[in-house]
């Protein structure tokens, strides 16, 4: 139990700093991927192919629809500090590190990164999955495509939508370890919509996911 208990505040260390985002220093970019490397290790997290998820992060902004590009540009007047590439490499640690947290059942993980009503949501789902014996596991394969749907300020709450379109595994097993649902694991093509939300006058410099829509496989 201690062990458990040392690995949990471990990743949420570890979360506290890659989820600063758009406030990282290159040195905290640099610990965040070294730490991530070690937690993925330890966790047999199938972790997302570094080179090819970032290479087009320096794109995204210049593809911006024009609502996106608008609020980007009333994000920066508000806070001139945001860094929208180091947003969007935390986002995308976020969303991998928020998936494999859903599909093992941490809760204590989860509560630290969704706000109140998505959290409420992924308990839910994972109650239900518990009250059935029903074990999912998941393993992400590749990030094929990272877009931004839309970037909103609304006084001083920030809503930043993310499209992330993944190839997963997902397997779901019932109490006796037998597979019940994709026994040949075939990869599945999967596009979620994820808005991250930030108040960027708190203390807090955390950002929650508040709003979820997967096109395929829902959860």
């Amino acid at each position: 139990m201690e062990i458990i208990f040392l690995a949990l505040i471990t990743a949420y260390l570890i979360y506290r700093l890659w989820m600063v985002l758009g406030q990282e220093t290159d040195e905290d970019q640099q610990r965040r991927d070294n730490k991530l490397q070690e937690f993925q290790a330890e966790n047999n997290v199938v972790h997302l192919p570094i080179k090819q998820s970032i290479i087009e992060l320096s794109v995204l902004e210049e593809a911006l629809k024009p609502g996106a590009r608008a609020g980007l540009e009333a994000l920066k007047r508000a806070d001139p500090s945001f860094n929208l590439d180091q947003f969007i490499a935390g986002a995308q640690s976020a969303y991998e590190m928020i998936v494999i947290a859903f599909a093992n059942g941490d809760l204590d993980t989860l509560k630290n990164l969704l706000t109140r009503k998505v959290f409420g949501q992924f308990e839910a789902a994972i109650a239900t999955r518990t009250e059935n014996n029903l074990k999912l596991e998941t393993s992400i394969e590749k990030m094929e495509r990272l877009d931004i749907d839309s970037i909103e300020l609304i006084d001083s709450q920030v809503n930043i939508a993310m499209r992330f379109k993944t190839t997963q595994i997902r397997v779901t097993y019932d109490e006796a370890g037998t597979i019940i649902d994709n026994p040949a694991k075939i990869a599945t093509s999967i596009t979620d919509v994820w808005t991250f939300t930030h108040n960027i006058n708190a203390k807090d410099p955390t950002w929650y996911l508040a709003a979820t829509k997967t096109e395929t496989n829902p959860y």
